[in-house]
């Protein structure tokens, strides 16, 4: 993947559906695809354990 694609990729939150990602990459990912499901799941998966270490970091802050 080409690092601009991945810059975009990571740098918006927002997307969440294939239709988002190919309006947001410039220019378009040629293996979009074949890949953009994968993408979209990993991309799931690694916005939901940031979220999840940013809420043990706001408990911790509120214990202390």
């Amino acid at each position: 993947m080409p690092n601009a694609t991945l810059t975009t990729l990571a740098s918006n939150a927002h997307i969440q559906l294939i239709g988002d990602m190919e309006g947001m990459i410039n220019p378009p990912w040629i293996m979009a695809r074949c890949h953009r499901e994968e993408v979209l799941d990993l991309l799931k998966t690694l916005d939901a354990a940031d979220k999840a270490a940013c809420e043990q970091v706001k408990q911790a802050k509120v214990v202390d």
